[in-house]
C-alpha cells in the first residue's frame, strides 16, 4: 500500500506545485483574483502531500499526527478557497452560492474541531468519529459543485459553439472542469470506504488503494489540460471549431 501511495503521491504533490507556481506567475501579470485562489489552492493541495509522504520517506511513527493534522488543514483551506474561487468565477452575486460558501467552510471548521475534540486528530476512525462525516461532507460537496458548474456551462458553451459564438477550446475546458470535480468526487467516496476499511481491519487493500491512486493522478492530469494545454493538443480541439451558421436573409 505505501509504495503505490508513495509514488502517486509525489507525482500529484509535484503536479499541483508546479501548476501554483505558473498560475500565481499567470495572477501577478493580470492581478486577477481567480487565477490567484486557484493559485493558492493548488498551492495548499500541493503541500499538504509534503505532509503525507514525509513519514512514509523518513519512516518515522513520531511525525504521523503532526504532520497528517497539519496537512488535513491545509487540504481544508484549499477546499474553502476553492469554492470561493466557485462563487467567483461562475456565479458572482449568487445568494444560494454563498450560503453554499458558508456553510462549506462552517462545516470544515466544525468537522475539524470535533475531530480534535474526541482525539482524533488524523481524521482515521469515520465509525468511531461522527465529526469526521461533516468535514467530509463539505469537502464532496464542493467537489460535486465543481462538477456540476464544468458540466452546466460546457452544454451552454456547445450551444454558443455550433453558432460559432464560442471556440472549441474553451468548450472542452469546461467539459474536463466537470470531470476533474467528478474524479474528485469519486475519490472521496473511495476515500471513505478506504478509512472505513482501515477502522475495521487496520489495514488498506492493494486493489482499493490502487483504485484510488488513479483517481489522485487523473485528475491532475486534467487540470494541465484545462490551463496549459500543448500546442498539439489545442490544435486537435480546434478541428471541431464549426463555421459560424449565417441565417439567409
Amino acid at each position: 500500500m505505501e509504495g503505490s501511495a508513495y509514488i502517486g503521491g509525489v507525482i500529484v504533490c509535484l503536479g499541483y506545485l508546479i501548476a501554483a507556481a505558473r498560475l500565481g506567475r499567470l495572477s501577478l501579470k493580470t492581478g486577477e483574483k481567480p487565477e490567484r485562489l486557484l493559485a493558492i489552492t493548488f498551492l495548499f493541495w500541493g503541500v499538504a502531500y509534503v505532509g503525507w509522504q514525509l513519514p512514509i520517506v523518513l519512516s518515522d511513527d513520531a511525525l504521523v499526527l503532526p504532520l497528517y493534522f497539519s496537512a488535513r488543514i491545509l487540504t481544508d483551506i484549499g477546499t474553502v478557497l476553492s469554492v470561493f474561487f466557485l462563487r467567483l468565477v461562475f456565479r458572482p452575486g449568487s445568494a444560494l452560492a454563498t450560503a453554499m460558501v458558508i456553510g462549506i467552510t462552517v462545516s470544515v471548521v466544525v468537522g475539524v474541531a470535533g475531530s480534535a475534540w474526541v482525539g482524533d486528530w488524523e481524521a482515521l476512525y469515520p465509525l468511531k468519529n461522527l465529526w469526521w462525516w461533516l468535514e467530509w461532507g463539505a469537502v464532496i460537496l464542493s467537489m460535486g459543485w465543481m462538477a456540476l458548474e464544468g458540466f452546466h456551462h460546457y452544454g451552454m458553451a456547445k450551444m454558443r459553439q455550433r453558432l460559432g459564438l464560442c471556440d472549441a477550446l474553451t468548450c472542452n475546458r469546461y467539459l474536463l472542469w466537470g470531470f476533474i470535480g467528478l474524479i474528485w468526487s469519486f475519490y472521496e467516496l473511495s476515500y471513505a470506504i478506504q478509512q472505513i476499511e482501515f477502522e475495521v481491519t487496520g489495514l488498506y487493500s492493494t486493489q482499493l488503494d490502487a483504485f484510488a491512486s488513479s483517481l489522485e493522478m487523473i485528475p491532475i492530469v486534467l487540470v494541465w489540460f484545462v490551463f496549459f494545454p500543448p500546442a498539439i493538443y489545442q490544435r486537435w480541439i480546434a478541428r471541431s471549431d464549426p463555421q459560424p451558421i449565417v441565417a439567409e436573409v
